[in-house]
């Protein structure tokens, strides 16, 4: 008996070990190792950046690189690397601007991209992915369609075949979507077929050029022609090209297409909620008027605190996350994600107070004095009080503690939020993990 329960579980294991090796068999060296096998076995290079956080990487994981027709394609044309972008790969995920999990590239054996893809793929999907990259049509190709764009950025075929092609793989085409639309004539500005142009690109739509005209002049006929689900896509795009043009005017201190920022949200539905002291700050940051910023930053987080108790706050934030629940359920908004669009709206007034808190305080902390700490102070203490078990409030609270010079109390507050059951937000555990680093190091 004892014979066959081992055979059986010797069996076992020898099926189990079958199946997994029926998947994709990633390198388990270093990507530079993994480079010279490429070389060497004359095979391109597949990698997925990911990270411990991100459910579309487990879900690929789970679901599609452990299938044995992918692993049969992809271990016999890559060397094929798994790669966490928040620690071991952290490097490599800033060479090859990897800002969205999962990241799935394609390299040759001298590490240059050919192709790249972003996001959820299913198996035959990623196997296609995987064909291109072979192919060598250079039509396809992620560094030599960039290299021609630079020579062809007024020409409307190209372009038009570009931002095909390099949308599937995840770049952001701000700049060649405005090109086209100034130089292309197969479209008239007012039909279907621009409306659905724009919105298969709505990610990549920035105001202050063609595309705002382009958008905003035909605004009205779009909402004519469209369904009543496009009604809505057409709305979110308004706010989708507001917040990525304020993203990108407050990087690039482009103080002009700050300015029309502002102009534009005036525009915005009242459900976006914008808030335009907010806006007012950020545009004396971007005009570098810190002086001034300093001053009216004290004065709109005084306000902010003494416009309501705590207690009217709470009240408040009660009654419009109950308004917003019956809204959801009644419309169907968020469909299957429902409970979790209900979640965004609870606290909502008293994080949002906590988020401008956490944004002016740190910004106030540069070349801080005296009188400057004792207002940050003051906001903390009102902060932990609105929502005790915010931890993003007391790791700000670590931060101050250490601008001052209290290393001992900042470690230590930081390693008691890490281990705080409050503590469910996997990116703020990574934010405070990589601070704690560089506290111990000595070098935050």
């Amino acid at each position: 008996m004892r014979k066959i329960i081992l055979l059986l579980t010797l069996l076992f294991a020898g099926v189990i070990g079958e199946a997994y090796a029926q998947g994709i068999r990633f390198h388990e060296g270093s990507f530079d190792e993994a480079l010279v096998r490429a070389k060497q076995e004359k095979k391109l290079i597949f990698i997925d950046f990911y990270t411990e956080w991100c459910g579309p990487c487990k879900w690929m994981s789970m679901n599609v690189f452990n299938r044995s027709d992918v692993g049969d394609f992809f271990n016999k044309n890559f060397v094929c690397c798994k790669i966490d972008a928040e620690k071991e790969g952290k490097e490599l995920a800033i060479k090859y601007k990897v800002q969205a999990y999962p990241t799935l590239l394609f390299l040759d054996s001298k590490g240059e991209v050919i192709s790249k893809a972003i996001g959820k793929l299913e198996p035959l999907q990623l196997i296609e992915s995987g064909k291109t990259a072979i192919s060598g049509d250079k039509t396809y190709n992620y560094s030599n369609l960039e290299k021609e764009y630079q020579q062809r950025k007024h020409d409307p075929e190209f372009l038009k075949h570009y931002i095909e092609q390099m949308s599937k793989m995840g770049k952001r085409l701000y700049e060649a979507v405005e090109n086209y639309l100034r130089v292309q004539t197969e479209m008239e500005e007012s039909s279907v077929e621009m409306m659905e142009f724009l919105m298969k690109y709505k990610k990549d739509l920035l105001l202050g050029g063609k595309v705002e005209e382009v958008f905003t002049e035909n605004y009205d006929e779009y909402m004519d022609i469209a369904t009543r689900l496009e009604e809505g896509v057409l709305v979110d795009m308004m706010y989708r090209m507001y917040s990525a043009t304020r993203g990108i005017a407050t990087n690039t201190k482009n103080v002009e297409l700050f300015k029309r920022v502002i102009q534009f949200a005036h525009n915005l539905p009242e459900e976006y909620m914008v808030n335009f002291e907010d806006l007012r700050l950020d545009l004396l940051i971007v005009e570098d008027n810190i002086k001034e910023y300093r001053k009216e930053a004290v004065n709109y987080i005084d306000s902010m605190i003494l416009c309501k108790t705590i207690d009217e706050v709470h009240e408040c934030d009660k009654a419009f996350h109950a308004r917003r629940c019956h809204e959801i359920d009644s419309t169907g908004e968020g469909g299957m994600y429902k409970e979790m669009y209900k979640e965004v709206y609870r606290d909502f007034e008293a994080n949002r107070q906590i988020n401008a808190i956490i944004k002016e305080g740190n910004r106030l902390l540069n070349g801080a004095k005296k009188k400057d700490y004792k207002n940050i102070w003051r906001w903390i203490d009102y902060g932990k009080k609105l929502l005790p078990t915010n931890c993003a409030i007391r790791n700000f609270e670590a931060t101050v503690l250490y601008r001052q010079g209290k290393k001992e109390e900042a470690i230590a507050l930081k390693k008691g939020i890490l281990v705080s059951k409050d503590l469910d937000n996997r990116r703020l555990k990574y934010i405070i993990e990589e601070e704690l680093k560089s506290m111990e190091q000595g070098t935050f």
